[in-house]
């Protein structure tokens, strides 16, 4: 990991703690995703691919992680998952994920890093499995992206926990809907080694 990420780990993590210590969390249900948006999946390459070309062989999809870093003296653990645009070479982190269980609360929450290019005004919205929609609370962006977070309850966690997948939307600045779809392969084994 390079020391950019590092660092970048580290911000997200003091300011997920200190929006933590605020209590502050957005609980909006129900917002309506169009059912015509844009899906954005993790993709294994980032050259568009021929129509007359054969399917590359699908990758595996990729699995959580687990991501520590020291807080105040003490360690901050959270369960991680990334959706890359590009080639090995030239990859560029377009949805960051994270799952943190602060010690002061014991409440899970899920932190994400949107992409720049995003239009602020139509928020974003967090659905797992067949849970209800919810708004993500957008915290402020930086110029590696936009930074949302919220609390996730019993019922996400769960649904987390039984493998459904997580989906994010957005909308673009052309007010067009775009969803990032996650996977939760290996979420579970992550989040025992957090909580």
């Amino acid at each position: 990991m390079s020391l950019r990420n590092k660092i970048t780990v580290v911000a997200v993590l003091c300011t997920a703690a200190a929006v933590a210590g605020l209590g502050i969390f957005a609980l909006l249900t129900d917002p309506q995703v169009p059912s015509e948006a844009k899906t954005v999946e993790p993709s294994p390459q980032a050259a568009p691919v021929v129509q007359s070309a054969p399917a590359p062989p699908r990758l595996p999809e990729p699995q959580w992680q687990v991501r520590c870093a020291s807080v105040q003296g003490e360690f901050d653990c959270s369960a991680r998952q990334s959706i890359y645009h590009g080639t090995t070479g030239e990859r560029k982190r377009l949805l960051s994920v994270a799952v943190r269980v602060p010690a002061d609360t014991e409440q899970p929450l899920i932190l994400v890093r949107l992409p720049l290019g995003i239009y602020l005004p139509a928020g974003a919205f967090l659905q797992i499995g067949k849970t209800p929609v919810k708004a993500l609370t957008i915290r402020g962006c930086d110029l590696d992206g936009c930074f949302a977070e919220d609390a996730l309850s019993e019922s996400d966690l769960a649904a987390m926990l039984e493998g459904k997948r997580i989906k994010i939307s957005v909308q673009n600045l052309e007010s067009e809907p775009v969803i990032y779809r996650l996977s939760v392969a290996g979420f579970p084994e992550a989040y025992a080694k957090i909580k």
